[in-house]
């Protein structure tokens, strides 16, 4: 008997493993983990201050919840990650892009457009131009991209080496300072009323 019930536990806990991995919350969460890991390990802590799964309110007063945001003196970076595996399709200015995976195709939104009221929310809360914020979209390894979508996205040492290219100074030690304080004052408490309200701001915005 008690062996039976052990064997049940085992294979409930397998069961329940393969569903939370196959998650695609729980596979998001991974991938913006390891961005953010990657960002602390290969980017001075000195010269660029990480703020990690930001959900602030924009212009038309509504929500916006951003991975990762990069401050820095070589500009901000607004960087959308996403977990998907498959071959990807599409173009800067289509609204959806495509996911081909398993003889079965899906569509998301275009993490250029998401990303780029992101940059717009932040230059509304720091007063920094939209030209010395930078929108940078990163891609697990398992994600293939058609031409049209190569160049737009990189992978995370590719994400890596973006940033670091910037090396014209655009702010000064005073305009990081205040751009670093005005988003860490301005964001809602991470947990689960914050996604709770964001998702309720998604909703009545596409009308779901």
């Amino acid at each position: 008997m008690f062996f039976a019930v052990l064997i049940s536990i085992v294979l409930l806990l397998i069961v329940a493993f393969f569903l939370i991995k196959n998650n695609p919350s729980f596979k998001g969460f991974l991938g913006e983990r390891k961005v953010n890991k990657m960002i602390r390990k290969f980017l001075p802590k000195n010269k660029y201050y990480l703020i990690p799964n930001a959900t602030l309110v924009d212009d038309k007063k509504t929500t916006t919840q951003i991975d990762h945001i990069v401050v820095s003196r070589y500009g901000i970076f607004v960087i959308e990650t996403k977990n998907y595996q498959g071959f990807i399709s599409g173009d800067k200015y289509e609204r959806k892009w495509r996911i081909r995976r398993n003889n079965k195709e899906y569509t998301f939104q275009n993490p250029l457009h998401q990303n780029y009221r992101h940059q717009k929310a932040v230059s509304y809360l720091t007063g920094i131009p939209e030209y010395k914020i930078f929108s940078l979209v990163v891609f697990m390894r398992g994600a293939e991209f058609s031409e049209s979508v190569q160049g737009s996205v990189s992978y995370p040492y590719g994400l890596i080496d973006n940033i670091k290219r910037k090396r014209k100074i655009l702010l000064s030690k005073n305009d990081v300072f205040h751009a670093t304080k005005t988003l860490e004052e301005r964001r809602f408490i991470r947990g689960y009323t914050t996604n709770k309200i964001h998702l309720l701001n998604l909703k009545r915005r596409f009308s779901l």
